[in-house]
């Protein structure tokens, strides 16, 4: 008896874990199917072919297309955050092999490891593109590992799918919203919309009225907290070194600039750090200056909002450090060099100062 008691236990045992183990496969399937249902990432459901109201993970969709789908198609590529987004590189390079890697939050060490990826995988490039920003040297790249929209291509992806598959579900309904983007992840890599600025065109006055641009943008402790990585900024520097040499290393052309912001935005930034980073980054490479107080800077026409130039003023920029033109009287566009950095940083200090006096009641 004990022992027809002992197989009994043991077989209710196999049954019980045979029936969890059972359950457990139909809930991880439904989590799975529920998750490639609804993707907004794009790593799951690679399908851009439609306006997004949500962010996609561009960083790793557009990897993926150029390792995996397409490494002889371009040999231009441009990096930086969402600001260099409005870069129509196609109309300064006279072809259509350009290709704009920006996402949002775009940082050096992670452009790095994505230009050795590429390499490794035989993509022909051939010029690169630099765009940095405060950002550049405050936000730690770490920190965008496990970021839904940020996770990084890596040379093997196994878990990164698994990740996305398997995640806890977003039960909220997506909110819906009139600003829709095109992600042309597979021709430009730009994120397109062109109806905001045939609505800004429609209407410039109300465009420059927009109360968007009359007051300091209220940043908060908790976020300037979480952006300010003081200690950074050596190693945003040491990353972009890296780079400078890898496209040496491979015959690689390197342009390097500084996106420009809007002027109130400009002025959130701790401008002695930024003075910093710029004089570390002359002594490791030349870079076209875009930012500070200049004409484009101080006028609501040349941007979206407070932090995202339109494509109209990318063309300025690319004029410049593509097409051979001239930097503006007032400062935009500047050469920087190791043996002039202190001379423009003296004359953007002075614009700076200037500016505060004649807004004073703007900060």
């Amino acid at each position: 008896m004990l022992a027809v008691g002992v197989s009994f236990l043991r077989l209710s045992a196999r049954l019980f874990a045979g029936v969890f183990l059972g359950l457990a496969v139909l809930a991880l399937g439904a989590v799975a199917r529920y998750n490639f249902l609804h993707d907004a990432s794009g790593v799951l459901r690679p399908d851009f072919s439609a306006p997004r109201s949500v962010e996609p993970n561009e960083h790793f969709v557009k990897m993926r297309y150029i390792i995996e789908q397409v490494p002889d198609k371009y040999d231009t590529f441009c990096f930086g955050s969402s600001r260099v987004g409005n870069l129509d590189l196609r109309a300064h390079t006279g072809g259509a092999q350009a290709y704009n890697m920006t996402y949002s939050m775009g940082l050096p060490a992670e452009w790095l490891a994505d230009l050795r990826l590429m390499v490794a995988h035989g993509v022909r490039v051939r010029h690169v593109l630099i765009g940095l920003d405060d950002s550049s040297f405050r936000m730690d790249p770490s920190e965008h590992a496990h970021d839904f929209i940020r996770i990084p291509y890596r040379e093997w992806n196994g878990v990164t799918y698994l990740t996305y598959a398997l995640k806890m579900p977003d039960l909220q309904p997506m909110a819906v919203t009139e600003k829709e983007t095109l992600y042309d992840i597979y021709d430009t890599g730009r994120p397109l919309h062109p109806w905001v600025d045939e609505g800004i065109e429609q209407d410039v006055a109300a465009h420059r009225a927009d109360v968007r641009f009359r007051s300091m943008p209220d940043v908060g402790a908790e976020n300037l907290q979480k952006l300010f990585h003081a200690e950074r900024t050596e190693q945003a520097v040491a990353e972009i070194r890296a780079i400078k040499d890898l496209c040496a290393a491979n015959g690689i052309t390197l342009t390097v600039f500084i996106n420009p912001v809007y002027e109130l935005t400009y002025f959130t930034n701790d401008l002695e750090q930024f003075d910093a980073f710029k004089r570390a980054l002359a002594k490791v490479v030349p870079y076209y200056d875009f930012s500070g107080i200049n004409h484009v800077t101080t006028d609501p026409y040349y941007f979206y909002e407070m932090s995202h130039y339109r494509p109209l003023t990318g063309d300025l920029m690319l004029a410049r450090v593509m097409d051979g033109g001239e930097a503006s009287e007032d400062g935009f566009g500047v050469l920087v060099t190791q043996e002039d950095v202190e001379e423009h940083l003296a004359a953007q200090r002075l614009q700076a100062m200037t500016w505060r006096e004649h807004h004073a009641d703007a900060e």
